[in-house]
């Protein structure tokens, strides 16, 4: 799908060579949701005025994968976010503060021993361009149900280039563009 492009998660094989979880194509969808959070302030810091996003992203994966990659995946992809989303003002800039799971940190085990883990990542077919045209619709594809949910939540600190009194569109502005 044509937005799946920014998903370029770098990891080395025991051989040494480099793949990318776009080209395994684990990840199917993602699903994005934000919420001010008006109880937690932004780090000291964070450029004034700022504001604390709380967003919930569940990655929908063809197959097991290990969390630290997705989550290192997760916090390249957010670096630099006011930038790839094309966001203007009142958005100034938006850091990542943390990123949680409650997500395993490995994939079940599929041999005997439960801290093995297969040497070679598995490789799934591309999204086909009916199940792209669903997800740009925002559908949630008949594929997706056999598939592998993982959340995670982010902690981002929103700074802007005025205060503003309705937060909400500011948040649904963020939303929209993920």
């Amino acid at each position: 799908c044509s937005g799946a492009r920014r998903l370029q998660e770098v990891t080395k094989g025991e051989d040494g060579t480099v793949r990318h979880l776009l080209e395994r194509h684990v990840i199917a969808n993602a699903l994005f949701d934000a919420v001010y959070d008006e109880d937690q302030a932004c780090d000291a810091y964070a450029p004034t005025p700022c504001i604390r996003v709380l967003a919930k992203l569940t990655m929908i994966l063809k197959g097991e994968e290990a969390t630290l990659p997705l989550v290192n995946h997760i916090s390249g992809l957010l670096w630099g976010l006011t930038d790839v989303l094309g966001l203007t003002a009142p958005f100034r800039t938006i850091e990542v503060v943390g990123v949680t799971t409650t997500a395993p940190a490995l994939p079940s085990p599929t041999t005997e021993s439960p801290t093995s883990l297969p040497t070679e990542p598995l490789l799934y077919e591309p999204n086909s361009p009916e199940e792209c045209e669903a997800i740009s619709r925002g559908e949630l594809a008949p594929f997706q149900d056999a598939m592998i949910n993982k959340t995670f939540d982010i902690r981002m600190d929103v700074s802007l280039t005025l205060e503003l009194s309705d937060l909400a569109e500011v948040v649904q502005e963020l939303e929209s563009r993920m």
